[in-house]
């Protein structure tokens, strides 16, 4: 690709990319040669790492939070019904426990 639509990734996405690692991205981005896979690459959407390290450490894991905040919608919603119907099959199944082993 050209050397200014790759400075223009830079400039707007390299606070969020290892410094030790922009030499090796600027010589694999202009390698590329098919335009529309480097567009599909300046069309990522970057997150900022610290907020999504405050928030990964700051709320707890089932509040589904985090992976909301990257994009992963599934993982979060699958995160958020996981709790919510397995504590009370959890629950049940103890007291189902406690009772047969109270009868014996």
């Amino acid at each position: 690709m050209e050397k200014e639509e790759i400075q223009l990734f830079l400039a707007q996405n390299g606070k969020y990319l290892p410094r030790a690692e922009i030499t090796r991205l600027c010589y694999k981005l202009e390698l590329i040669e098919d335009k529309a896979t480097f567009y599909r690459i300046l069309s990522i959407d970057f997150k900022n790492p610290t907020l999504l390290t405050v928030l990964y450490w700051l709320c707890p894991g089932f509040l589904f939070i985090d992976r909301f905040f990257t994009g992963q919608h599934l993982s979060g919603l699958i995160k958020f019904i996981i709790p919510i119907v397995g504590f009370p099959i959890g629950f049940f199944l103890i007291a189902k426990i406690r009772n047969i082993l109270y009868l014996l």
